[in-house]
């Protein structure tokens, strides 16, 4: 039998950090953020380097390709 899709949306908000992000979702100032995790899991954030290898890493992610 064929493989059930898996959904996945990744979501990146470049240069908020934990605490930040934990106050927006308690506070109701990230609604769809908020909605998403009620829908789904949430993973503890990433910490970043620097400088910031962002768009670098999101290629890599969206293409499957390093």
């Amino acid at each position: 039998p064929a493989r059930a899709a898996v959904k996945l949306v990744l979501c990146v908000v470049d240069g908020l950090g934990l605490p930040l992000f934990t106050e927006a979702l308690a506070t109701g100032r990230a609604p769809t953020i908020a909605a998403l995790v009620e829908r789904g899991t949430l993973h503890p954030p990433a910490a970043s380097s620097f400088p910031s290898l962002t768009p670098v890493c999101l290629s890599a992610i969206a293409t499957g390709r390093g």
